[in-house]
């Protein structure tokens, strides 16, 4: 559908392919297959064939394509202002009319089947109707596709094509650190949230040196997701706001399992829906996504950040797993902090 809708992004085919804003991996390898213009990044999606160069696999391409949607599409804009200065040409008022209702029906398709795709990762588990985009519901995204299909068809397929997964989300945040660095981040942050003093000794460096590589990260994490989000009207809110979908349904699906959780059960589901996935082929840490994700959400409360917040049952789970006893539900706590 995005090969559909090409001819009426606003792209010349001379243009940089910079100027669609690919992150650095995929533009290298871009580059380094002498594909410098959309209009040579055009034919290669044309042709099918942009996964034959070596470093573009499925998740470049699905970004990629996302990227193009994420352009402002003003070729009717730039029809209606033809028009209003040739008033009396038919022939270009006419063109203008095909045009537009062929662009309305591609969009119209497109914007339904992004709504079948998101439908259908609910009902895998995937994604939780209950996440929040900008500050609204998903419902409140899927209902404005009736009066605002374009910008539900450009948000949609970024957000869907950066986000299939948990690890997705992450990795965009931390494949960047050193082992090091990343070490110190969980080991401070996640279940066990350990000492400085403990890191230093695991590690073996001091205990301030621990803590400049803690701060550090924690700075470097919280100035990517606090960063400004490029598309425009979601002018004001940041990173953390719009992209982090799939923690928010990890945390969501949590939240509906009541007192009732273990964390062992509430592991099992979201790695055996696929939700929480595997890290891309490039991220060069072995790490635990699931713990990952606890210290990102640990450390954005620290900092008062809300979008990602552990509930008060999963607490309680985390809290019995941290014991030794991951089948244990949150009642059994639950419990005796009411008879407290």
């Amino acid at each position: 559908m995005i090969q559909q809708l090409l001819p009426f992004l606003a792209l010349s085919p001379n243009d940089d392919i910079k100027r669609i804003q690919l992150d650095i991996r995929a533009l290298n390898a871009l580059k380094r297959a002498n594909i410098h213009s959309i209009g040579e990044l055009l034919e290669l999606l044309e042709k099918d064939s942009l996964q034959r160069i070596k470093g573009i696999g499925n998740d470049s391409e699905a970004k990629i394509k996302a990227k193009l949607a994420d352009i402002h599409l003003s070729s009717i804009q730039n029809n209606e202002s033809s028009i209003a200065s040739n008033s009396n040409t038919r022939i270009q008022a006419k063109s203008h009319d095909d045009e537009t209702q062929k662009y309305t029906a591609l969009l119209r398709e497109a914007v339904d089947k992004e709504i079948a795709l998101v439908n259908r990762q609910i009902k895998a588990h995937l994604l939780h109707e209950q996440v929040q985009i900008a500050g609204k519901p998903l419902a409140a995204w899927i209902a404005a596709s009736e009066i605002k299909p374009e910008l539900t068809y450009r948000i949609f397929s970024v957000l869907f094509a950066n986000s299939v997964n948990i690890c997705d989300d992450l990795s965009s945040i931390l494949d960047d650190f050193s082992s090091n660095y990343i070490s110190v981040f969980i080991d401070r942050y996640g279940q066990t949230s350990q000492t400085l003093q403990d890191i230093g000794q695991k590690l073996d460096i001091t205990r301030e040196r621990a803590r400049q590589i803690s701060a550090k990260t924690s700075e470097r994490i919280l100035d990517k997701l606090l960063s400004p989000v490029t598309l425009q009207e979601f002018d004001g809110l940041t990173c953390a706001d719009i992209h982090l979908i799939r923690i928010q349904s990890a945390l969501l699906i949590a939240n509906d399992m009541g007192f009732q959780i273990s964390y062992q059960a509430w592991e099992n589901h979201i790695v055996s829906s696929g939700l929480v996935g595997s890290w891309p082929d490039d991220f060069k840490h072995s790490i635990d996504a699931v713990e990952s994700m606890i210290a990102l959400c640990n450390l954005l409360a620290e900092h008062n950040i809300s979008v990602v917040k552990l509930p008060s049952n999963l607490k309680l789970a985390i809290e019995l797993n941290r014991a030794g006893t991951p089948h244990l539900t949150a009642t059994i706590l639950h419990i005796g902090l009411l008879t407290k």
